[in-house]
């Protein structure tokens, strides 16, 4: 997966919006020739009042020239309302599913790393400080820079001495400016941390509230929340300080402009060298200027924090390694129809230098139902996620179909394999829509067998909604067995040729559970691998796999083959 900087980011979403991106700029840079045409028509008005003979029509005709300049451009700069209500929501939408994309090509290791709370915080950071970001270059930046190339042309005309001192102090300016960005930068960047870790844990508080409740925990969660928000506090006030020391270098040195400028005004006035309408245009474009460069001063303060946000959220959202699995060409044709599955000394270490698999070898055949069983910690789950792509990394061989594991991509391979874990969390959605996720060709039939399976339709009928009964937010609670049975019911429609269940029915009554898995392995065409601690489950399923600790042995055991009649 090939990583852009956010420049390149940037760069071409700009380019799918150019035609918005460039009336944005063409309208503010109307604002500019507001700001100097006019004081500079003022000048030209006043200077031939200010004779003694002057041509009343050919005034008139000036002014009336002006104020239709004002008039136009003053309609042009506030058609960029509607230019801006065109052109952020997309670009703002583009931002965020650029992200939201690039978050989901991440290996399954990712998300274990990151809290759900942080990641969402990043992105909603991301999207917003380039908004923001953006509005402040077009509203100010090239504002100003245009204002200033027209004053200071102006200015020349007067008075050469006049451009020098405007450059001198505006370079002056940005140069404070930019040091002081820079140098707060870090300051901002630990404010930044240290609210994503906020978000993050109060996401993984309400999370968790049961336990909190449960365990009288408000008291100890608000002390941890405190020190939080003290940090927070901190990080913010030095940043902000910062700004404001640097400021008071720039309001002495704008201060001498000021006086400068005024100064040489009135004597050049009082010797004849200057008119008055010279007076007035060099003294309100002057003040005009510096009070733009102070509001884009502050604007500025703003970039730097948004800057350091949007640097902090795509360091976090692009700092991981992508799915092996997505970045393979998907060839559906390449789906084996007898998927065997073959291990050969299989070996799978944590990043932490836990090695939970040690030499493991196996084989099973297309169609088989195992039982894979044995002690906490001998790899059951961590073997299952592999076999599922979540887990990549591991050494040695697993071949499905003899096709090599790596080489599957992640729709062949989720096609071929689906697992179902203990703890499945649904969305907030209907049960139709948990039912039949991300598959679009079921049809009734299919949905019908898939409840039938799980035994949902013991439950789904009772319902006043049925299958669009809405759960979660809003909607209605399951217990933790119906829910395993939404899962079962999701993963026999998306009709995969391996179905692998770990602990999928420890929520299930034992009469329930036993009339599950009879209906499982009833199925045809199916590998169904079991990963339980129920002892009744081993009467049911035609093989069991013991898997001993750092799987030194694997003690296989043939039952007797067939298929178990369901229970009434």
């Amino acid at each position: 997966m090939t990583i852009l900087t956010l420049s390149q980011i940037y760069l071409s979403l700009v380019k799918k919006q150019k035609i918005g991106f460039f009336l944005l700029i063409a309208t503010s840079l109307f604002g500019a020739l507001q700001q100097c045409i006019m004081p500079w028509g003022i000048r030209y008005i006043v200077n031939t009042m200010s004779t003694a003979k002057y041509n009343h029509i050919s005034i008139s005709r000036t002014i009336g020239f002006f104020l239709i300049v004002f008039v136009i451009s003053e309609m042009i700069i506030r058609s960029q309302g509607v230019f801006i209500a065109i052109v952020m929501p997309k670009f703002k939408a583009n931002i965020k599913s650029y992200f939201i994309n690039n978050m989901l090509m991440m290996n399954y290791g990712y998300f274990l790393e990151n809290m759900p709370g942080v990641l969402t915080q990043k992105v909603n950071d991301i999207v917003s400080s380039s908004e923001r970001i953006a509005q402040i270059i077009i509203y100010n930046f090239f504002t100003i820079i245009m204002s200033l190339l027209l004053i200071i042309g102006f200015m020349y005309y007067i008075q050469p001495f006049y451009s020098f001192l405007i450059m001198t102090w505006f370079t002056f300016h940005v140069l404070t400016t930019w040091l002081r960005l820079k140098k707060s930068l870090p300051l901002v960047q630990v404010h930044n941390k240290v609210h994503s870790s906020i978000c993050g844990n109060l996401s993984e508080l309400i999370s968790r509230i049961t336990s909190v409740k449960t365990y009288l925990g408000k008291d100890y969660e608000l002390k941890r929340i405190d020190k939080e928000l003290h940090k927070e506090k901190l990080s913010l006030k030095g940043a902000q300080l910062f700004f404001e020391k640097a400021k008071v270098i720039q309001s002495i040195f704008s201060l001498f402009f000021i006086i400068i400028l005024i100064v040489h005004q009135i004597y050049g006035f009082n010797n004849g060298k200057y008119s008055i309408g010279d007076f007035i245009f060099v003294v309100f474009v002057s003040f005009n200027l510096i009070t733009y460069v102070w509001f884009s001063s502050f604007q500025l303060t703003i970039f730097s924090r948004e800057i350091a946000t949007i640097k902090d959220a795509y360091a976090v959202l692009t700092k991981g390694d992508a799915d092996l699995y997505d970045l393979k060409n998907s060839n559906m044709l390449g789906i084996p129809n007898n998927p065997d599955i073959k291990i050969k000394n299989l070996s799978f270490m944590f990043s932490s230098g836990n090695k939970v698999i040690n030499d493991l070898s196996l084989e099973i055949s297309f169609n088989d139902k195992i039982l894979l069983y044995g002690k906490s910690g001998t790899g059951k789950s961590t073997l299952a996620k592999i076999l599922v792509g979540l887990y990549s990394g591991f050494s040695g061989e697993i071949t499905v179909g003899n096709k090599p594991l790596s080489d599957f991509s992640r729709n062949e391979l989720n096609r071929l394999v689906i697992l179902v874990e203990q703890q499945t969390i649904l969305f907030n959605r209907t049960i139709r829509e948990n039912i039949c996720y991300s598959n679009v060709n079921y049809n009734l039939e299919e949905l019908e067998h898939a409840l039938n399976i799980s035994c949902c339709n013991e439950f789904i009928t009772k319902l006043e909604h049925g299958l669009d009964t809405k759960l979660g937010e809003k909607g209605i609670s399951l217990s933790g067995g119906q829910i395993q049975r939404i899962a079962i019911a999701r993963a026999v429609l998306f009709n995969p040729k391996i179905l692998i269940l770990d602990e999928s029915t420890s929520g299930l009554e034992n009469e329930l559970e036993k009339q599950v898995i009879s209906n499982l392995v009833a199925l045809k065409n199916m590998t169904l691998i079991i990963i339980s601690h129920s002892v009744d489950l081993l009467s049911i399923i035609p093989k069991k796999f013991n898997m001993l600790i750092n799987t030194e042995q694997v003690s296989i055991n043939y039952g007797n083959k067939g298929v178990i009649e369901c229970l009434s």
